[in-house]
């Protein structure tokens, strides 16, 4: 079966960030440029597809709720869903991973020619941090010169890895869910989460809903025992999370960075004081794992011989 797509007026923590842009649109006020930040899995790429609808749509109409979106019906709506409308252009990385120099000078001699519909000329780039820092100074040239009724809008989770420059050209929309927006709308879609994980994936809903779904959720429930365990005061505990660490150590070893600052906030001293020493050593160690050349499980290893040091009794 299919899996549904969603919009933004179907996810409430983009709701303002939406409702802004569209009077925007309604207003012919909307800035050439927009720049949507978040962490990943908070909807960027949804609420940018959501306003290039808009934007492409020709007869936009008002939901009950006082939003205005795309109709969905027109031909403008129908060429885009089909992924055919000649004036809305996507671009995101490459296979290496890369928004390459040539991409975005392909955009800029797409932009230069007349466009073909409603008037508006729609440009998504999604990860716009991928792009090399020649492709970055050939869209700045577009920036800076937008051309009339041309609207780039780019999303990113690194905002740090854009030019500062690109950042100032744009109307930057920080994205954001609270725990209590992540947990009702999970729980919407029969799905249940505890602490622990909405701070590990940052309470970023679309995330959150993949991870649990997913095969490895599974193995955070069986580190969660784990680390019950270990709080308990079994030692061997922590021998059995080093294991189930070093089978995936750079994407594993975040679930113990996270449990343990959970519990140091918590914990009376001087446990507190051994739990923040530990957390300390795993953050540097997450830096270590992710540097090429590295023997992983040696390193997991390592830092969790201090673990074992913390005394809970």
């Amino acid at each position: 079966m299919a899996q549904q797509v969603l919009s933004a007026l179907q996810m409430p923590w983009l709701l303002s960030a939406y409702g802004t842009l569209a009077q925007s649109v309604a207003a012919n006020r909307l800035p050439a440029a927009v720049l949507l930040t978040g962490v990943a899995g908070i909807g960027k790429r949804t609420l940018a597809d959501d306003l290039a609808s808009l934007l492409i749509c020709v007869q936009p109409q008002t939901t009950e709720l006082g939003y205005l979106r795309a109709c969905g019906q027109c031909k403008s709506c129908q060429l885009k869903d089909a992924g055919n409308h000649p004036d809305y252009l996507f671009l995101t990385a490459n296979d290496k991973g890369t928004i390459t120099v040539d991409a975005i000078r392909e955009l800029t001699r797409v932009t230069a020619q007349a466009t073909h519909q409603s008037g508006r000329r729609v440009i998504v780039i999604v990860g716009a941090e991928a792009m090399n820092s020649n492709a970055a100074n050939a869209l700045l040239k577009t920036l800076e010169e937008p051309p009339a009724g041309t609207f780039i809008i780019m999303t990113t989770a690194v905002s740090s890895r854009l030019l500062p420059t690109i950042i100032s050209r744009c109307q930057h929309y920080p994205l954001s869910a609270s725990p209590e927006q992540a947990t009702d709308w999970l729980q919407q879609h029969q799905l249940n989460v505890d602490f622990n994980v909405l701070t590990l994936l940052q309470n970023a809903p679309l995330a959150l809903q993949n991870f649990i779904q997913s095969e490895e959720y599974a193995q955070l429930q069986a580190f969660s025992a784990l680390y019950a365990r270990w709080q308990q005061g079994e030692k061997g505990a922590l021998n059995e999370l080093k294991e189930l660490i070093a089978q995936a150590p750079v994407e594993r070893i975040n679930w113990l960075i996270n449990w343990v600052s959970a519990e140091a906030k918590q914990a009376p001293s001087p446990l507190a004081s051994q739990l923040s020493q530990f957390y300390r050593n795993l953050l540097n160690s997450r830096v270590v794992l992710s540097q090429s050349g590295i023997n992983q499980v040696l390193q997991v290893e390592k830092v969790i011989s201090y673990g074992v040091l913390v005394n809970r009794e």
